[in-house]
């Protein structure tokens, strides 16, 4: 039988993929119907995530809201969820690469318990360069951390991170107003 040749006899197993221009199976061609669409959603997603992360870059300063803290065997509010106000504060070119090394490793790890651990790790050293308290001067602790909520604090590190590798103008551009 030739490709694209479709068996009319009633006894015929054949399925015609002439349609099919990487020769897929069906099987594999349903795959991909559904998985285009999902593909389409998860770029579209990521496209709106940048487009946040661009946005945060921009600011100086960020409200981070705690959860409120609950004793796991008894239920009882042990501390209640409050706001704070954080200022990015600038990373010195030592903890910037410490923490790009950090990230590759994470890129390069297939071990997804070392995985997990080694993005908490990254990002409570993010939290810990790039957040610190106006009042006090004092960096996000590691509790503070913990305690915040993690779709917030994780677009509001990155868009640090973001402000870091883009930057500003050069000082000579921001006084000349070029």
């Amino acid at each position: 039988m030739s490709e694209g040749f479709v068996d009319q006899s009633p006894d015929a197993k054949r399925i015609d993929t002439s349609s099919n221009s990487n020769n897929q199976s069906p099987a594999d061609a349903a795959i991909q119907r559904i998985l285009t669409p999902y593909e389409e959603y998860l770029t579209k997603l990521s496209v709106e995530k940048q487009k946040q992360i661009a946005q945060l870059a921009r600011q100086v300063e960020f409200e981070i809201e705690f959860s409120p803290d609950y004793d796991p065997t008894t239920g009882q509010l042990i501390k209640d969820g409050l706001q704070k106000v954080y200022r990015r504060r600038k990373i010195s070119t030592k903890d910037f690469w410490n923490t790009e090394r950090l990230r590759a490793v994470m890129n390069n790890t297939v071990d997804k318990e070392k995985l997990y651990e080694i993005q908490y790790e990254l990002y409570t050293r993010l939290a810990f360069y790039y957040l610190e308290d106006p009042e006090t001067g004092k960096s996000m602790s590691k509790e503070e951390f913990n305690a915040s909520d993690w779709e917030v604090i994780r677009l509001i590190l990155d868009a640090c991170n973001h402000a870091a590798v883009w930057g500003r103008l050069p000082l000579e551009q921001r006084k000349s107003g070029v």
